[in-house]
């Protein structure tokens, strides 16, 4: 899944289709066919196009989308197939510290519709993920953030996502199944599109929150996500081997 050193998935397609007894969404029929070449980092290209840290990556979708739409671009000109949106960190836990926690909505729908803008102008048929990061805060009882709170926030990021006209839900980089499980339940409370949720180990095969591929791997499947896997973590080495215990 994406970036083969950095991010790898796994999925069980076959039976994902025959729960249904419907024809599958074309992302999935795509990835069923073999491997998806996805693009890469968003957060570095801008960097290297002058937005610092401090400026904001994703809040560029509203004050300097041109510069998101080269990144999107280049990125289809290389051979991608799928474009991640700048949304990372585009909910509103994360946004208030700029003082933009209003805007999410707005800022996801931004980031949907750039990606979408820059395939139809490139005239290249590639998917769009709507990318969907953890809120930057752990879950009670170690901060003031319930489960419910969470969830909330995750919905109102995959809203704007889906207004602005994804193909599909990425949930990323998450350390902790607890988290990543509110976001899985607050994007199926607003659509039916795919759902990949990946989450990243540490040096001991472990999630920051203590959970092993296998559990993390269970808990996704048992909630019907679609493709289930890992980012960032250690490289390629250890990638293979959280695959291969998933």
């Amino acid at each position: 899944w994406r970036d083969w050193s950095s991010d790898v998935c796994s999925s069980d397609l076959p039976g994902r289709f025959s729960m249904t007894g419907h024809a599958p969404h074309p992302f999935l029929a795509r990835i069923a066919r073999g491997p998806v070449l996805c693009d890469g980092a968003m957060g570095t290209q801008l960097y290297a196009h002058g937005i610092s840290c401090e400026q904001g990556f994703e809040v560029q979708n509203l004050v300097d989308p041109g510069v998101v739409d080269r990144v999107h671009r280049s990125y289809l000109l290389a051979g991608a197939e799928v474009l991640e949106t700048n949304t990372f960190g585009a909910n509103a836990l994360k946004l208030a510290g700029a003082g933009l926690g209003e805007r999410a909505h707005d800022i996801c729908r931004a980031g949907a519709r750039l990606a979408r803008n820059a395939c139809e102008v490139c005239g290249v048929d590639a998917f769009v993920a709507g990318s969907v990061g953890p809120l930057g805060v752990l879950l009670e009882p170690f901060s003031g953030t319930s489960p419910r709170q969470a969830r909330a926030y995750f919905r109102q990021v995959v809203e704007g996502l889906v207004e602005g006209g994804v193909d599909l839900i990425l949930l990323v980089t998450f350390s902790d199944l607890r988290e990543v499980t509110e976001a899985v339940l607050a994007a199926r409370e607003v659509c039916d599109l795919p759902l990949v949720a990946q989450l990243t180990f540490a040096e001991d095969m472990m999630t920051a929150a203590g959970q092993t591929p296998e559990v993390v791997a269970q808990a996704l499947d048992a909630l019907g996500v679609d493709v289930i896997g890992a980012n960032c973590g250690l490289g390629p080495q250890q990638m293979l081997q959280v695959i291969e215990r998933m």
